[in-house]
């Protein structure tokens, strides 16, 4: 493991490797690196933090619940801060210039921008498909979610104004005081829009906390899907791999973070309806992923892989049934809601798919055969290798029980099914954040009892660290 790791990152920094291998999309450095090492020491504080609190969690006892609780806690802001540091090489200033410019682009976001202009909601849910047929860019691929949840924190901000005061202050000190300056770099690509203005950057960074924030909280239900077999101690694991996955530091900035915290939700309610034979929390499942699929169209593949857990679980065929039916209904429930608001739900999701294929992004063009292989080459290399290695051979070697066992084999079995499918071609290290959680909770109990994964499990951090060395930028406004 610590040879692949080392390997990765030598073939990142030398020969300056593409992981996508040119096949219509570009995975690699870019010519800003490789970064000098002390641009990764405000990242470098945080792994280490989290690195100690893995070694101490595969060496110590149980937990107490106070204990797991706080735990749970600091990996959520360790996860958070990682994300918001990941990029620190950059210097303040060109990482504040990328990150509001990538937030601006109508080409890596556009939702921003979408949310800033949002009046009255109900009947710009009514309009959402027209403004989706007239653009070419990330609104013809996404529902209105998306838009909606950028829509959230701007409200919030026009209620709390200690919140843009905040922004203010961030912007400030990344700037030096030069804000003007950094403002007129940041409209030099040709995708940000001209109207936005220097006023707009506190509001902007205030999003991106947010989006990080959303992002960051998969490690809650990580924790509880790994805790939920008797071992406190197997979920903090699982969520602490999880926080130092390098693909959920790298795409901070996408909205990907919150499907798999939406999804790792659905995959606890499941859980609980399976532990307690009962309806309503596979209800609340389907909602979590309905919010999923409000915000982007390729939650499906959540959905999938909610449905592909329940028969991986084998409950009783009678209970089986009312669960896939609460499922179904909840998720329903939510496109139902918004249909009523006034959204044209079938003609937008109509559209996302015909853009998804044939847009300015879409995969269309791409050839099957090569990322048959490169796909799974894309997601491993920054899931971390560490993780997608133990979570496999846990589940190859069956050594997992309970519901680690039903995570760990739909998992991978929806892995290999999207990627056999071609309906994915490129990109898996974010399109698939969906699926760490499942193979986190699958590495971290495979651990239990084999004292030869310890050090393993601890090249999962430094591998992101290595990483942070390589690779980000990977949202970009151009």
């Amino acid at each position: 493991m610590a040879l692949a790791v080392l390997l990765l990152t030598a073939l990142l920094l030398g020969p300056r490797l593409d992981l996508a291998a040119g096949q219509g999309w570009y995975l690699g450095p870019q010519t800003l690196h490789p970064f000098a090492l002390t641009a990764a020491l405000p990242a470098a504080a945080l792994l280490l933090l989290t690195a100690l609190l893995l070694a101490w969690l595969l060496r110590a006892g149980e937990p107490s619940r106070r204990g797991a609780a706080a735990g749970v806690l600091l990996l959520w802001l360790l996860s958070w801060g990682l994300q918001l540091t990941c990029e620190a090489g950059l210097g303040r200033q060109r990482w504040l210039v990328n990150t509001v410019a990538a937030t601006w682009s109508n080409l890596s976001n556009g939702y921003f921008w979408e949310a800033r202009q949002l009046g009255p909601l109900r009947p710009w849910l009514a309009r959402y498909h027209e403004r989706q047929r007239a653009d070419t860019m990330k609104l013809a691929t996404h529902p209105p979610g998306a838009v909606l949840v950028y829509w959230v924190p701007l409200r919030l901000a026009a209620h709390l104004p200690w919140l843009e005061l905040a922004g203010l202050a961030v912007t400030e000190w990344a700037t030096a005081g030069q804000t003007l300056a950094a403002w007129r770099e940041i409209r030099e690509p040709p995708n940000v829009p001209r109207e936005l203005g220097v006023g707009d950057l506190p509001l902007t960074l205030l999003a991106v906390c947010w989006i990080a924030a959303l992002g960051a909280g998969a490690v809650v239900p990580c924790y509880l899907l790994g805790a939920a077999d008797g071992s406190r101690r197997t979920g903090l694991l699982a969520a602490a791999l999880l926080a130092t996955a390098p693909n959920v530091a790298f795409y901070y900035l996408a909205q990907d973070g919150l499907l798999m915290t939406l999804t790792a939700w659905a995959l606890v309610g499941l859980q609980v309806a399976l532990r307690r034979q009962a309806v309503w929390p596979a209800v609340l499942a389907g909602a979590a992923l309905g919010g999923a699929l409000l915000v982007s169209v390729g939650a499906a593949a959540s959905t999938v892989l909610g449905v592909a857990y329940l028969l991986a679980a084998r409950p009783p065929a009678r209970l089986g049934w009312r669960l896939l039916a609460g499922l179904l209904l909840g998720g329903g429930a939510v496109l139902l809601l918004v249909t009523l608001l006034g959204l044209q739900t079938a003609a937008v999701y109509a559209h996302c798919l015909t853009a998804h294929r044939e847009g300015g992004g879409g995969i269309g063009h791409r050839h099957y055969l090569p990322w048959l292989l490169l796909n799974l080459v894309d997601y491993a290399a920054l899931a971390g290798l560490p993780l997608v290695w133990a979570a496999v051979e846990a589940v190859a070697r069956r050594e997992l029980r309970g519901s680690a066992a039903a995570l760990g084999l739909a998992g991978l079995g929806v892995l290999l099914l999207l990627n056999a499918s071609g309906m994915v071609k490129g990109e898996t290290e974010r399109l698939w954040l969906f699926l760490n959680p499942t193979l986190a909770v699958a590495a971290a109990a495979g651990w239990q009892g084999r004292a030869d994964r310890v050090w393993p499990l601890l090249w999962q951090p430094l591998q992101l660290l290595l990483l942070l060395l390589t690779l980000p930028p990977l949202v970009r406004p151009y």
